[in-house]
């Protein structure tokens, strides 16, 4: 008898379909999605604008490191950067330049 029961619910039960499958795959890939479009791809903009940063300064740049120095930049080098403090020099790595120095940065925005 409990073979027939066997038989019986072997042939009752669920077959697992494709939606079923598509359903559980869905939520993983959502949430790669939303991490792609709000982690990865504003860091790699980010990255992109700094290299792009980096490849443009010349001499006599006025610049800000990422100590907060800011000073001219009086020589390049392949990976250097020499600084003058107004004063003093001193030669940083390029990748340490976070951007060019305004002094009125409000005098940039549109509309005024």
């Amino acid at each position: 008898m409990p073979s027939v029961l066997h038989a019986f619910l072997a042939q009752t039960a669920e077959t697992p379909d494709a939606q079923t499958a598509l359903f559980k795959v869905l939520p993983i890939f959502a949430i790669g999605v939303v991490f792609w479009l709000f982690f990865i791809r504003p860091q790699q903009k980010q990255g992109k604008a700094h290299a792009a940063l980096i490849a443009g300064l010349k001499r006599g740049d006025e610049v800000v490191t990422q100590g907060g120095s800011i000073g001219t930049i009086v020589s390049l080098d392949e990976r250097t950067v020499t600084i003058d403090l107004g004063g003093s020099k001193v030669r940083t790595i390029k990748s340490h330049v976070i951007g060019r120095w305004v002094e009125n940065p409000s005098a940039l925005k549109p509309g005024k």
